[in-house]
């Protein structure tokens, strides 16, 4: 049995659009499951740890992860997610 799978965290990851992918720490190149487990059910995860330039060359697209460390403020990462779920929704 994968200790790692969850049903629940699946299913409700399957009707998401976007996923907090929020690492426990910041340690440098620190990645776990949250961001991978995301783009397998379809979500968006936004990131925030100190992975990103590990990640990003793993990703399927350039898109497929938002990373919050990539904008100034929450204010800027919270309107970007909204126009992004706008974009998505037409």
């Amino acid at each position: 049995m994968d200790p790692n799978h969850n049903p629940e965290k699946d299913c409700l990851l399957r009707h998401s659009r976007f996923h907090l992918a929020f690492e426990n720490s910041q340690d440098a190149g620190y990645a776990t499951e949250k961001l991978w487990g995301a783009l397998k059910m379809g979500a968006v995860p936004v990131v925030w740890g100190d992975a990103a330039a590990r990640v990003r060359p793993l990703l399927p697209a350039p898109e497929a992860a938002i990373f919050a460390d990539d904008f100034s403020s929450d204010v800027e990462l919270a309107s970007y997610i909204a126009r992004v779920r706008a974009c998505v929704s037409k």
